[in-house]
């Protein structure tokens, strides 16, 4: 018995169909903005948790401790400046797809959108213009001293508030 096999289909028949009012160079970039921003999104977060976990707070240590010959205020410039480019990769991702925004987050609401993307920019505002503080070396000292007294009480099981009445 012989078995019939279907002719193998050329390149043509072989492209999947592109969605409708997407050019070709549009869906490319939006590919490559994709894996862009998921791979700085990766390494974002893996100088975050080696600043967090691996290199020491301080300046207190005798030696400098590295990682790959960087150390812990070269590593947080590099989490900075990555932030820098997922920010930035961030807004051509939205840009990329701003009609899926409008037609489904928004559900062809534009006040919806509007409100998302205002409270977006209030977080992010909030930031830059609200007040910051400065505090004295002095202040530093003070809370740096009440924080040893109150890890020094915690920690120590031959201390107590009570005097020794003997």
């Amino acid at each position: 018995m012989s078995v019939k096999t279907k002719p193998r289909p050329n390149a043509q028949e072989c492209r999947v169909p592109l969605k409708p009012g997407i050019s070709p160079g549009k869906a490319s970039w939006k590919k490559v903005i994709d894996l862009a921003l998921y791979v700085v999104a990766c390494a974002l977060t893996g100088t975050g948790l080696l600043l967090a976990y691996r290199l020491p707070h301080g300046g207190g240590h005798t030696g400098r401790i590295l990682f790959l010959g960087y150390g812990r205020h070269a590593w947080g410039e590099i989490h900075t400046w990555l932030a820098y480019v997922a920010i930035s990769l961030a807004v051509v991702h939205l840009l990329l797809n701003w009609q899926w925004l409008v037609k489904v987050a928004a559900s062809k609401k534009v006040w919806r959108l509007a409100a998302g993307v205002l409270t977006g920019l209030l977080i992010v505002g909030a930031f830059f213009l609200l007040p910051i503080e400065e505090s004295t070396h002095r202040q530093q000292e003070a809370l740096g001293q009440h924080q040893r007294q109150a890890d020094e009480a915690a920690f120590d099981p031959l201390r107590s508030d009570k005097t020794n009445q003997y």
